[in-house]
């Protein structure tokens, strides 16, 4: 299985996924199931596309320019229907921030103590940065107020200004892309990785909401990412058929469009 088939399939799986969200009263459960592998697959995609890319300068301009755009849709969008029924996420900042977190790894320093340095540098810049986005948002989120359309200006904001606090899905799906970077070529660590967090996720879903099947399969689910596992399994290692304009506009028209209709249902 091809790189290029993995994306194809994380992007049906991201449709199915946000489509039962704006119509959950039309589509089964099980597209949002389905959507759980979608993240992580995209992200094992960077991963690999970072590592095998000819230029990555070119590769990480080309993902800011489709993050800015994707978030300043995501804003007008969010601010012409001021819909709280709904958020609007840009994965494309993750991918910018990891992208920045390995590229900085990887930079040839003079010594130990300069990579140290700029990375701690990086981590001080990002972290206020995100806090800044989030303190800009206190009064909505101490008041438990506009959940969602916070959420997306937040998201919408981290894709303008990088930060790994309110990029979505935040630093656990940091940690995981730069975690299938750092192991490319070893599949069992890999996998390792997406049963460690998929672990963390049902962790977490215990903690907040118990144990009973309405929990574990109707409220916090996010632990089906370990149906990743067979995906990365099988992966050959090549690239296949390559359609990144495709990709990055597909990405925000279809999450603009579902947004709209949703919105204008309500």
């Amino acid at each position: 299985m091809t790189t290029s088939i993995l994306k194809i399939i994380a992007v049906i799986c991201m449709t199915l996924d946000h489509s039962q969200e704006i119509f959950p009263d039309f589509l089964p459960l099980a597209f949002s199931y389905a959507g759980r592998i979608a993240g992580p697959l995209f992200l094992f995609c960077f991963a690999e596309g970072m590592q095998h890319t000819r230029s990555r300068k070119k590769l990480m301009l080309r993902l800011y320019i489709a993050s800015l755009v994707t978030s300043v849709g995501n804003l007008l969008v969010s601010q012409y229907f001021l819909c709280d029924e709904y958020s609007i996420g840009n994965v494309l900042s993750t991918l910018f921030v990891i992208g920045i977190w390995i590229c900085l790894w990887e930079k040839q320093y003079n010594s130990k103590i300069q990579k140290i340095c700029v990375l701690g540098g990086m981590f001080i810049i990002q972290t206020v940065l995100g806090l800044g986005i989030i303190m800009a948002f206190i009064d909505n989120i101490e008041k438990n107020s506009l959940i969602n359309l916070t959420a997306t200006r937040m998201a919408a904001l981290s894709g303008v200004i990088p930060n790994y606090i309110c990029c979505e899905s935040g630093i656990i799906w940091v940690a995981l892309g730069l975690a299938f970077y750092a192991f490319r070529g070893e599949k069992k660590k890999q996998c390792f990785c997406i049963a460690v967090y998929s672990t963390l996720m049902l962790i977490i879903g215990i903690v907040s909401e118990g144990v009973s099947s309405e929990s574990l399969l109707s409220l916090n689910y996010q632990w089906m990412a370990i149906l990743t596992v067979p995906f990365l399994w099988i992966y050959n290692g090549e690239r296949g058929k390559y359609h990144r304009q495709f990709y990055y506009g597909y990405y925000p028209i279809h999450l603009w469009v579902l947004y709209t209709i949703g919105c204008l249902m309500q």
